[in-house]
């Protein structure tokens, strides 16, 4: 009689086991999914069922560009009433982010004022006061030597359209320019290092205006510190030399320094400088200039988009 119930109790175990398993199984099959952190699983199960999360595809192309105006005069220069010259400058490029590659065409017009009266630019009565300087097309490429050292090689090529260019039958002016920039503090204090050189395709050994030769080529280099004051404010200065070649062959060496306080936003930049020296900075020189000593203040405005 005991081996029965015995027997018996047995067979109702294993009856209930059965029906026990039926029963999870049926609840895993019905029971919705939850998931956490990317992963799938059951309240039942144990073991997550993995999904892949579609990566959002990597930027290729930025399109942007700059719009800039800027003032200046030659505190040197003695006679008046003061002449100032004001440029607008346009640029407009595509920047490959694969490779840090850029490239933009740049176009700028300027004119000059005296005193409250608007004067010519040239002499010459089929000028016109505002007229375009320079079309450029130029290709940068950048680079990250190291954690706080940055660098950057540009190529431009100029393309003077002004009346005194024509005049002067300069066809246009390549540049090669590079730049490295080390942060000494990050964020706040950096130095840098600008340096360059260029070549004038011009038609003429000799000025048709001053009958000096005229300037062939030339190379440059200047050294700088830059001290981010607050968020966007900051102070700069800089000082470098240049030595040009003329197409007789003779050459010269000639140097400059300055001072410059700015205030950066994000996408609206204010600055004001000062520079001291015996020759200018491409953008701000003519062709013809023949060196002499100059105090050029300035004040510019840009907005980038």
């Amino acid at each position: 009689m005991w081996i029965s119930v015995w027997k018996i109790c047995i067979a109702v175990g294993f009856l209930s086991s059965c029906v026990g398993y039926a029963q999870e199984a049926y609840e895993l099959k019905t029971k919705p999914k939850v998931k956490v952190r990317g992963a799938e699983f059951s309240k039942k199960s144990k073991r997550p069922q993995l999904r892949v999360a579609r990566k959002k595809p990597a930027e290729v192309y930025r399109y942007g560009g700059e719009l800039n105006y800027r003032i200046r005069t030659d505190l040197a220069d003695q006679v008046e009433p003061r002449l100032y010259t004001h440029t607008l400058g346009f640029s407009y490029g595509v920047h490959y982010v694969p490779y840090a590659l850029t490239l933009a065409a740049v176009l700028t017009a300027q004119y000059q004022s005296a005193g409250e009266r608007r004067s010519e630019v040239i002499v010459d009565d089929n000028d016109t006061e505002l007229f375009v300087n320079d079309v450029a097309l130029s290709m940068q490429k950048a680079f990250t030597l190291a954690a706080s050292t940055k660098a950057d090689v540009t190529l431009t090529n100029e393309f003077p359209t002004s009346s005194e260019a024509k005049r002067e039958e300069y066809r246009s002016v390549t540049t090669i320019e590079g730049n490295i920039g080390y942060g000494l503090f990050p964020k706040r204090l950096s130095v840098g290092l600008n340096f360059g050189a260029y070549y004038i395709w011009n038609s003429y050994q000799y000025s048709p205006t001053t009958f000096e030769a005229n300037k062939r080529n030339g190379s440059y280099g200047n050294l700088g510190l830059s001290l981010v004051i607050w968020e966007g404010l900051y102070v700069a200065g800089k000082a470098g030399a240049q030595i040009s070649t003329y197409t007789d062959g003779t050459s010269d060496m000639t140097y400059k320094n300055s001072v410059a306080a700015g205030y950066r936003w994000t996408a609206v930049a204010f600055s004001i400088g000062l520079s001291n020296g015996s020759y200018l900075d491409q953008g701000d020189a003519s062709l013809w200039f023949v060196d002499e000593y100059r105090r050029i203040l300035s004040a510019s405005l840009s907005y980038s988009f």
